[in-house]
């Protein structure tokens, strides 16, 4: 696992721009590094922990933690030599937790460290690859990105929810559904672990033609879609989203998962 204070520095700088501050230790949990994910109900179900790793971690997190308040109110985090000691205290806590995990343990929690920071994680290697991204998907994100940011930059008093919540619906479209599963996963949002990841075609707009009927089919977005063991859910909103369409289920949905192979196209 990368020390912290290197993957701090990677982070801040991949996504300058994106937040207005840093605050350096203004809770005991950021001080537990990428050990704070551990608190999160739906970690251990990512990481597949045995009932053993779960006690150990819950015990490390509980003394951690204390360790940690005691360390931010004896430690002045407004110095150079209280920053440093900080990156070395969040840097121990993560060597501590390599002891309780195993090697792909640890890295699915660098990768959920990483996408912690939310749809700007999407700048990061490690996160695209994780996803199986295309060129194509990755400059379409990366664009969205800059133009949110934009956003904010031009009017201090702008809504953020309004503007986060919009820019979150664009770039979801980007995804294949199985990626979209993916981030949910990675990000925490729902419990289970990481699924695998079919990507066989893109969304493609038709061609435009000159006579205004086939202006409008042009206007028509066809897709080609594959499902690899894909949750009920998220195969649903993603099928919503396409569509541009709300989605409220008054139904509960099947139990299990979702496999589909087709490469026959079909307007939205």
């Amino acid at each position: 696992m990368k020390s912290t204070s290197c993957h701090l520095v990677v982070l801040l700088t991949t996504l300058t721009g994106c937040f207005s501050h840093f605050a350096w230790g203004q809770e005991a949990a950021d001080l537990l590094g990428s050990g704070a994910l551990m608190q999160h109900p739906n970690a251990a179900t990512l990481l597949d922990l045995d009932e053993d790793q779960q006690a150990r971690t819950a015990e490390w997190v509980d003394a951690r933690l204390e360790q940690a308040a005691n360390f931010l109110a004896e430690a002045d985090l407004e110095t150079d030599a209280g920053k440093v000691a900080e990156l070395a205290f969040i840097d121990e806590s993560e060597s501590q937790l390599q002891g309780v995990l195993d090697p792909r343990q640890q890295e699915l929690v660098e990768l959920v460290y990483e996408a912690s920071a939310g749809f700007p994680a999407l700048r990061i290697d490690s996160v695209t690859a994780a996803l199986q991204l295309s060129e194509k998907q990755k400059n379409e994100i990366v664009e969205l990105l800059d133009k949110r940011q934009a956003e904010f930059d031009a009017d201090s008093d702008v809504n953020e929810d309004a503007i986060n919540g919009k820019y979150e619906l664009m770039i979801k479209r980007i995804f294949q559904p199985t990626q979209l599963a993916a981030w949910r996963v990675m990000t925490l949002e729902v419990a289970g672990e990481m699924p695998e990841i079919v990507v066989e075609a893109e969304v493609a707009a038709a061609p435009a033609e000159e006579t205004s009927d086939a202006m409008a089919e042009a206007d028509s977005i066809k897709i080609t879609f594959s499902f690899g063991q894909m949750d009920w859910e998220p195969l649903i909103e993603w099928f919503a989203e396409q569509a541009e369409l709300s989605l409220q289920l008054e139904t509960p949905l099947p139990d299990g998962t979702f496999s589909y192979k087709d490469k026959r196209e079909y307007t939205v």
